[in-house]
């Protein structure tokens, strides 16, 4: 896949609806046809999708590239649980 790493120099980095579409549509053979509000990876990665809908955060046990994790630094960010 073309673009930013969703990992440099390990710190996430938010993902775009297009990229995360592609993603999806790599990992399961096929493109969603509603975006979830978020998509689970392996090793605690999740994509979370952004308030706005604009924009997926990736979030780690360790990390998140949500704004908010710069004003609450070495505190977890909220995952959403398993439906």
């Amino acid at each position: 896949m073309a673009g930013k790493m969703l990992f440099e120099n390990k710190v996430p980095v938010t993902q775009s609806i297009e990229a995360v579409r592609g993603l999806i549509a790599y990992q399961d053979g096929q493109e969603p046809q509603e975006m979830p509000t978020f998509y689970r990876l392996s090793g605690g990665l999740v994509l979370v999708l952004s308030n706005k809908k604009d924009a997926y955060y990736v979030v780690t046990p360790k990390a998140c590239s949500c704004p908010s994790a710069t004003y609450h630094p070495g505190q977890p960010c909220n995952v959403p649980a398993e439906p």
